[in-house]
């Protein structure tokens, strides 16, 4: 059986969630035993794949061969984007990364076979009990600017309102180069960049190594991470397997019950249906509010439970235990061609 993936492995890039996975979906593939390529690292041109997965979002899907088609893809929203629907078709099957996601699949794709493949988590992010520096302000950290839906604007304007300027506290935002959110200061009269209004809120706009990633988070006391939406959700999952108490929105989450403090979402029509037309999972702000204002409070209670979790993670969420299903499939696939 050989098998072509294409898709985001090219970009080559495990400082984001696409290359982070498909990284691990290479390897743990090779691992057991699958004659897999992809384009970056192998040649294909002499490579003549029985099965194609294009990981990516469908408008980029990049088969190679005449081979069995699959499409894999993480979404974030009940409907897709216009150009997404004959590629999707075009598929013989499509995986996707969640139950939420494949609901959002078969609602919109009737009589196409959709199955799940969970992403898992690597290892290095490991598991550590965590008690609060009486020394040290407690540290909140936000990861996902500049993109809208995961929220970064909420959990700002909340940090601002209980802990502005308070030394005992303080809000680490990371962005993929860019930061959006805008803050007024205590008086509601100037706007501009957190770390420019705030002198105890920290933007970090530069693009960060994996060791470097790992060492953010363990600077970190909360993982804060009020979504509308993901395919998946890596960055909680990484907080989690850490044992960093982590509030977080938990509908569109196959690992909702392991979350520290999980908040509530009702489904909406989406603000943004340029990106991600249909519905959306609005987080409840209140609920946010309070699990942040009654973070120091409860951390003893909330740490206990975010380590005991943690290695539940680490045992759930093993790359080569999520992939395993993934390659039964194929060669399941393979048996039939």
């Amino acid at each position: 059986m050989k098998v072509y993936l294409t898709g985001a492995f090219e970009h080559l890039d495990n400082q984001v969630g696409f290359g982070n996975a498909s990284y691990h979906i290479y390897r743990t593939m090779k691992a057991l035993g699958v004659d897999v390529r992809v384009k970056t690292l192998d040649s294909p041109r002499k490579y003549k794949a029985d099965i194609e997965i294009a990981f990516d979002q469908p408008q980029r899907y990049a088969f190679m061969s005449q081979g069995y088609k699959i499409g894999y893809t993480p979404w974030e929203s009940t409907g897709f984007m216009k150009d997404w629907w004959k590629p999707l078709y075009e598929c013989n099957e499509i995986w996707t990364t969640s139950n939420w996601c494949k609901d959002v699949f078969q609602n919109n794709l009737p009589g196409k076979d959709i199955f799940v493949y969970q992403h898992g988590m690597d290892h290095n992010f490991s598991p550590k009990k965590r008690k609060l520096d009486p020394d040290q302000p407690l540290t909140f950290l936000f990861i996902g600017e500049p993109f809208v839906r995961k929220d970064g604007q909420s959990v700002a304007e909340i940090f601002a309102e209980l802990y502005g300027n308070d030394a005992n506290y303080r809000l680490i935002i990371k962005c993929t180069n860019v930061n959006t959110i805008q803050l007024d200061d205590e008086r509601g009269r100037l706007r501009g960049a957190p770390d420019a209004v705030y002198n105890n809120i920290i933007v970090i706009r530069n693009m960060l190594s994996p060791a470097e990633m790992i060492s953010l988070y363990d600077q970190s006391d909360v993982f804060v991470y009020p979504s509308w939406g993901e395919g998946f959700g890596f960055n909680p999952l990484q907080a989690m397997a850490m044992g960093i108490p982590t509030i977080c929105t938990s509908e569109w989450a196959d690992y909702k019950d392991l979350i520290t403090v999980p908040i509530g979402s009702i489904p909406c029509l989406t603000p943004w249906p340029e990106i991600h037309p249909g519905n959306m999972l609005s987080p409840n702000k209140s609920e946010l509010h309070q699990a942040m204002r009654v973070a120091k409070v409860n951390y003893r209670e909330w740490s206990n439970i975010a380590y005991r979790n943690s290695l539940i993670l680490h045992e759930e969420f093993d790359w080569m235990k999520v992939t395993k299903p993934a390659v039964e499939r194929l060669e399941k696939i393979f048996k039939t061609l």
